[in-house]
């Protein structure tokens, strides 16, 4: 049974209550009211089945964080590069990183890197180079 009270809705997010009196009572929101509703609605922490496409629901366990902070256990297709024994890294000259390049690297390989992920160290240098952004840090 329809009731005397009539609400009125429209696209501008104006609220419009009608009274059988004929009163009517108007609400609405100012620019910054929804900015401020949209940012909280978006920046708001999705689950899983909201932040992934549904074909890879099944797959939750992978994109778990603790998947992420430990190696899988070694399989026999894993690639490897089979060192003889006894053999020496060929000569390279390490060139030294400025300060701040060693203090950023350092860094980075503090947030990455956790006992469990971290597979035996190698001999070998590997390459690094940084990017210095318009602030003076670094991608």
């Amino acid at each position: 049974m329809p009731t005397p009270w009539r609400k009125v809705i429209d696209c501008l997010r104006r609220l419009s209550f009608g009274y059988p009196a004929a009163e009517e009572i108007r609400a609405s929101q100012t620019t910054s009211q929804r900015l401020a509703e949209a940012f909280a609605h978006n920046s708001a922490p999705k689950d899983f089945c909201d932040a992934v496409p549904n074909y890879l629901h099944d797959f939750e366990d992978v994109f778990s964080k603790a998947a992420f902070d430990e190696l899988p256990e070694c399989k026999q297709w894993d690639h490897a590069i089979e060192l003889e024994p006894g053999s020496t890294p060929s000569s390279c000259k390490v060139y030294p990183l400025a300060p701040n390049e060693q203090a950023e690297l350092d860094a980075f390989l503090g947030r990455i890197s956790s006992p469990a992920a971290s597979a035996p160290r190698s001999p070998h240098g590997v390459p690094v180079f940084f990017i210095k952004k318009k602030d003076g840090s670094f991608i």
